[in-house]
């Protein structure tokens, strides 16, 4: 499952695209599964939706539609899922360079505090930097690709963990951020705006 580390935790996402992969797109969309609460109708219960649009008990009993045939593997359900995942990243990054310049016509710019912070070694509250921060600086106001943001925030954190050993895994929280990060900007200039 190395495949999908940069993917952060991608299971209840599996979940939801194997409900809808395996029945073919008819499965219920208010249905939203997660590891911690899936619904799962039962051959020979009834479907209550049914029965409150007026069909009888018979009409509303849940029926198998096909049996698997013993054959199909789940690993084609996974590498189709993995694709679906990477078209989704694409489709996410498209959107967000679209964002930025749309927000950023003018040229990048720099937000001298922040500048300093990258040049300063901190011990303590560096994932909440990297994410309020450091990620929407460098990806929403200077404009850089996530993959120079990626190098320079690892040489940042690896830079300051020789001060002290950091209690998360950074790469991952890196990847995650800069997934999430969609037109956020620095926390800073989100409280001058409140104030």
């Amino acid at each position: 499952m190395e495949d999908f580390q940069e993917f952060g935790k991608p299971d209840n996402g599996f979940l939801r695209f194997e409900i809808d992969s395996l029945s073919n797109g008819y499965a219920d969309k208010s249905n939203h599964p997660s590891l911690e609460s899936c619904l799962l109708s039962l051959p020979g219960s009834s479907n209550s939706k049914c029965i409150g649009n007026g069909l009888s008990v018979e009409e509303s009993k849940v029926k198998i539609l096909q049996v698997w045939d013993g054959q199909t593997l789940i690993k084609h359900l996974i590498g189709t899922f993995y694709a679906n995942l990477e078209s989704e990243k694409i489709k996410e990054d498209k959107r967000l360079e679209s964002n930025y310049s749309r927000y950023n016509n003018q040229e990048p710019h720099e937000i001298p505090w922040i500048e300093k912070l990258l040049e300063t070694p901190i011990t303590d509250h560096r994932k909440l930097c990297l994410q309020h921060i450091l990620i929407p600086y460098l990806v929403n106001i200077k404009g850089m690709p996530r993959s120079e943001v990626s190098l320079i925030l690892e040489k940042w954190i690896k830079e300051y963990d020789k001060k002290q050993r950091m209690d998360f895994d950074y790469k991952h929280t890196i990847k995650s951020d800069l997934r999430t990060v969609k037109d956020h900007k620095p926390i800073s200039i989100e409280f001058k705006k409140i104030s």
